[in-house]
């Protein structure tokens, strides 16, 4: 996916994941070999745990496939440590999106990365 947007000189793309086991160790090593570094801005998303289990019971989240929309299967796999917290690069930006709205968090990504003008 990310060599294709490259290949077709795509201007953008918005790219989440989570980190857990399934993840590739040298994951990111591996993007920023494809990507250029001033091309890659890494956001880390955080809130509290409460938070993201009532997050992740939304309904919107069922109309797509792969989101976790169970929380006890989403405590099992914290239990299991099969999803952790990343250890932040020095570019990323850290956001607790707690208590903000998705356009706000957009909009701090957007000034943060100078992407407004």
């Amino acid at each position: 996916m990310f060599k294709m947007a490259k290949e077709y000189k795509q201007k953008g793309m918005i790219f989440t994941f989570v980190f857990e086991k399934t993840v590739k160790d040298g994951f990111l090593s591996r993007l920023s070999k494809i990507i250029p570094k001033n091309n890659l801005l890494l956001v880390n998303l955080k809130c509290q745990q409460s938070i993201n289990e009532k997050r992740v019971e939304d309904k919107s989240r069922k109309k797509y496939d792969g989101k976790i929309t169970s929380v006890s299967f989403y405590r099992q796999l914290r239990e299991n440590k099969n999803i952790f917290d990343p250890t932040p690069t020095k570019n990323t930006l850290v956001i607790d999106n707690a208590n903000l709205s998705p356009s706000k968090v957009a909009t701090k990504i957007a000034q943060h990365f100078n992407l407004l003008n």
